[in-house]
């Protein structure tokens, strides 16, 4: 997985927007039966351990070599093609229509999942498109309101590529439908005095105001959570407000989403030196590298949610970045991690920090195929406990809390640890390893052979943060399959 970190997006996109399709219509009544056999032959062949030619490290710019890797790839694409033109199929059935000029600005957002949500959607104006007959630009006013009661939504809007997003908070029951619309105010904001300093001549807005949630680089307050920033490490504490417990472990030795980096020289051949660590996935030679942050700022602001950028240095990349994403009203976080990362031939490893608790004498949980378990404790004797292949997220536990991590892109977790040591195998009762400090093993080019060994390129990784009352674990499971599946949102 992790030597293929891209694809895998694409893989794991399919296999959600399967699962939507089986949510959606599970009977088959509305979509193609035979496009999702179609899909499942492919995801299937796709996660087939097979990952490419046997002398993928050893002779990696060999013909047969990118054959087989861009064979390989195809599972992943045809089955996602496949599956998203059977959701098409659906959704056109429940009133999806194509874009066109002159459409009213209507949507429809469904709740696919049978568990009550409290979220958001994101509905699109398309850069050319007309509101109420105005160009539409960031500096029309508009508003955002349900097409049966009338009751103007909040929302929050940027520009991206080719659109406008705008983004609305919605408490949505289970497989509940709603319709929305979005039009033109003819109300443009005027300018208000304040009665106290709390900006300066130059435009910078950088005095505190008592008694105001705070909102800078070293402290962001919402109503759930109060997050601390250092200029040096970044994240330094996630408060849950309700109960006053920091969701970051004090002994933590990287900040949250910060990067971990590693990578082991070359002094026998590509393939001798990864065989030498035998179950281990680094040496005692191996070195680890750290991100360091370089900058932090705010970059959105709005009635919804503030966002900020961290952008870290990290060896082996030439960029790492975190978007962190800090609801008002919303119990989530969301963060974004964004890496430019270098190629090199030399065995090498990426994590990203996940140094989350639920409190004192907590349990973690993870999502296996089928079942849920206690990393160290639920597992066969003699089993792995070096890294663990996840669906949607990681949950823990203690006293009447739980603290949710939704994992959206890299299946691989890992806890404990990052130094290379003599590898231990379950016994039932390693509780060590169960509240060691966790992280997503997102990218690793370490094995010998069969897998590809080049991790250059872009990449971005999602992951989703929220602490509440205690449910039951698969009830908190399914929450972080719906943060990771999100919600329906179409042009009606």
């Amino acid at each position: 997985m992790g030597s293929t970190p891209a694809v895998v997006k694409v893989y794991r996109k399919g296999q959600r927007k399967y699962d939507l399709c089986k949510k959606l219509d599970p009977d088959s009544a509305l979509g193609d039966a035979g496009l999702m056999q179609k899909a499942a032959e492919n995801l299937i062949l796709y996660s087939e351990h097979t990952w490419g030619y046997s002398s993928s490290v050893s002779e990696p710019w060999e013909t047969l070599v990118g054959e087989l890797e861009h064979k390989k790839s195809a599972y992943a694409i045809n089955g996602n093609t496949e599956v998203a033109d059977n959701l098409d199929r659906i959704l056109a059935k429940k009133g999806e229509v194509a874009i066109r000029q002159d459409r009213p600005q209507h949507y429809r957002i469904i709740n696919p999942h049978d568990i009550p949500l409290e979220t958001t959607a994101k509905i699109y104006i398309e850069f050319w498109e007309y509101v109420d007959g105005l160009n539409y630009s960031l500096d029309v006013p508009i508003e955002v309101f349900d097409l049966a009661t009338n009751e103007v939504i909040p929302h929050q809007v940027k520009r991206i590529a080719r659109a406008y997003e705008i983004e609305i908070p919605l408490k949505v029951q289970p497989k509940e439908e709603r319709n929305v619309g979005v039009r033109a105010t003819g109300r443009y904001p005027n300018g208000t005095s304040q009665s106290h300093a709390h900006i300066g001549a130059e435009g910078v807005e950088d005095v505190l105001q008592p008694g105001v949630l705070r909102e800078d680089v070293a402290c962001v307050e919402t109503a759930f959570y109060r997050v601390e920033f250092d200029q040096k490490r970044g994240i330094t504490s996630i408060i849950d407000r309700k109960t006053g417990k920091n969701l970051v472990r004090q002994d933590a030795i990287y900040a949250p989403f910060s990067g971990i980096y590693e990578v082991t020289d070359i002094r026998t051949s590509p393939t001798e030196e990864r065989r030498r660590m035998g179950r281990n996935r680094k040496s005692p030679a191996t070195r680890r590298y750290e991100a360091h942050l370089t900058d932090i700022q705010i970059v959105e602001s709005g009635p919804l949610f503030v966002s900020l950028q961290l952008d870290y240095s990290l060896e082996g990349t030439r960029f790492y970045k975190v978007f962190l994403k800090l609801y008002r009203e919303i119990n989530k976080i969301e963060a974004m991690v964004r890496i430019h990362k270098d190629s090199v031939w030399e065995p090498e490893n990426l994590y990203v920090s996940l140094p989350f608790t639920a409190g004192d004498d907590e349990v973690k949980y993870v999502d296996k195929t089928g079942c849920i378990l206690r990393p160290g404790i639920d597992q066969l004797p003699g089993s792995n406990m070096e890294f663990y292949l996840i669906q949607n997220g990681l949950v823990m536990e203690a006293g009447e809390r739980q603290v949710l991590v939704a994992v959206k892109d890299t299946p691989l977790l890992t806890f404990g640890p990052l130094e290379a040591k003599p590898i231990q195998l379950c016994d039932g009762n390693n509780w060590e390893l169960n509240r060691g400090e966790t992280f997503a093993w997102v990218m690793n080019n370490y094995w010998e052979t069969n897998f590809k060994v080049d991790l250059g390129g872009f990449y971005e990784f999602a992951f989703t943060l929220s602490s509440q009352e205690k449910q039951t674990t698969e009830a908190a499971m399914r929450l972080c399959e719906a943060y990771n599946e999100g919600l329906l949102a179409f042009y009606i």
